[in-house]
């Protein structure tokens, strides 16, 4: 398993010159990135994956250098100490109604021994089926997992979402949304980003800008112009594609918006 490393990088009247991001571990260069600077100032947000070599814990120390006139340079450094997980990481899945979207990843998970899955999905009107360790979204038992994916979201109550922004604002966790249909009301689009439908006639292949598999989908919710806080995940098949998966910060945790909704379809 790979050791993603996020790094932002700040750079102050440094328009026409490159930095070069460097990763390494165990005194071995893993990682190498550069970047062009185009503004007197800017920020770079890159990833950097990074093999664990020898034992935890690992630690990574990253250098950004800026090579400049005559012989100068600007450089700054910063050490990550990664500790080996020893328990699984928890996760709840909320369906508000049966959804494949979230089914498949429910699936890929429960056969990975690193993830402790439980579940709540609403069958029908009236009727949920509840795993022994799930919690209801308004629950602050919540707050034992790690992470929280939700699906059918348009049965999603006022209820359940202001239980989610909880979760996110008090314990920090990390929320999934894999809607399977567009969203045009309901509590729910108070965590939906603004975006677009595109319908294609053919599934495009998805490319992730950090070099991650593909993933194909032909319907798709495109984000709106994310800020400058999000990260793209996943795109349009162009240099500059739209952005359908992305990650977002949601006060103290993270909001992960997945917008291929039919990407279950192609999982072979």
């Amino acid at each position: 398993t790979q050791i993603r490393i996020e790094v932002d990088v700040d750079a102050s009247s440094a328009a026409g010159r490159t930095t070069e991001l460097r990763a390494r571990l165990g005194g071995i260069d893993s990682t190498v990135v550069s970047h062009r600077w185009t503004k007197p100032d800017e920020r770079w947000r890159a990833s950097l994956d990074v093999v664990p070599v020898g034992q935890p814990p690992f630690v990574v120390r990253v250098a950004a250098t800026t090579p400049g006139g005559a012989g100068a340079s600007a450089s700054s450094a910063a050490n990550v100490v990664v500790r080996r997980r020893t328990t699984p990481i928890a996760v709840e899945f909320v369906d508000g109604r049966p959804s494949w979207a979230t089914t498949f990843v429910r699936r890929a998970l429960e056969a990975d021994p690193r993830f402790q899955v439980e579940s709540v999905s609403g069958e029908s009107r009236g009727i949920t089926a509840t795993t022994r360790g799930a919690v209801p979204l308004a629950d602050t038992q919540l707050d034992r997992f790690d992470a929280v994916v939700l699906g059918g979201l348009d049965r999603l109550t006022g209820n359940d979402v202001a239980g989610v922004q909880r979760y996110m604002r008090d314990r920090g966790g990390a929320v999934v949304l894999l809607p399977d249909q567009r969203v045009d009301g309901g509590p729910v689009r108070l965590l939906l980003p603004e975006f677009t439908e595109r319908l294609l006639e053919r599934p495009a292949s998805l490319v992730s800008p950090s070099g991650g598999a593909a993933l194909r989908a032909s319907e798709l919710l495109v984000t709106a112009a994310p800020d400058a806080a999000a990260n793209v995940v996943m795109r349009m098949p162009a240099e500059h594609g739209e952005a359908v998966v992305v990650t977002m910060p949601f006060a103290a945790g993270r909001l992960l918006v997945s917008g291929a909704m039919d990407a279950w379809r192609y999982r072979t």
